[in-house]
């Protein structure tokens, strides 16, 4: 049930409805599915950040030794300077409207505060996997 001034409309009978927020359309489906369409101009505009509009895109999304964020591990050489860590930072966030790169994001965002190379290096891999879908 949604409201809509001061009635309530079902939308159990609804074929098919469509709904725009901040640069996403949500679709519902006959079977009561809701299905997050990301935005198509976010690969492109992410590809051009990157610098890897020419580069062969992944068919396979695999991270073998993706760990999570430990203060201990990171060495100050590895870090990225501050124009590399906002390349970083806003890569993954064009990249949190993909569900299936989700997880890696989310690992990935555990260094957002303190990027290094290595991370840098699987943000460009997620990007070229997401690259032939665009």
């Amino acid at each position: 049930m949604t409201a809509t001034g001061s009635s309530l409309v079902s939308l159990r009978n609804v074929e098919r409805w469509e709904c725009q927020y901040l640069k996403r359309t949500s679709v519902g489906t006959e079977a009561g599915s809701i299905i997050v369409e990301p935005n198509k101009k976010y690969i492109p505009k992410l590809l051009e950040l990157l610098k890897i509009e020419n580069r062969r895109g992944k068919s396979l999304l695999h991270h073998a030794q993706l760990q999570t964020y430990s203060a201990e591990r990171i060495l100050d050489a590895e870090k990225l300077n501050i124009a590399e860590s906002k390349v970083f930072r806003e890569g993954l966030g064009i990249c949190l409207d993909r569900p299936d790169v989700q997880e890696s994001v989310r690992t990935l965002a555990g260094y957002m505060g303190c990027p290094t190379n290595k991370e840098m290096q699987k943000c460009l891999k997620n990007t070229k996997y997401t690259k032939p879908t665009s």
